[in-house]
C-alpha cells in the first residue's frame, strides 16, 4: 500500500476513501463483469479471457 504522508505533506492533499472503499469499487466492478459476461456467453458471443493469454 502506498504512503500519503509526502503528498500531505508537499501538496496538502489528503485521501477521501479508504482502502476498504477501494476494495469494494474493485468487487463491484468484478461482478458486473462477470454478470456481462454470463449474458454475453448465453446469447453465442465469444469472450476474451485474460486468463487465455
Amino acid at each position: 500500500m502506498g504512503d500519503a504522508s509526502k503528498a500531505k505533506k508537499i501538496l496538502n492533499w489528503e485521501p477521501t476513501r479508504t482502502i476498504h472503499d477501494l476494495v469494494d469499487d474493485m468487487v463491484e466492478s468484478d461482478i458486473r463483469n462477470a454478470v456481462k459476461d454470463f449474458y454475453l456467453i448465453k446469447k453465442g458471443c465469444k469472450i476474451f479471457n485474460f486468463c487465455d493469454i
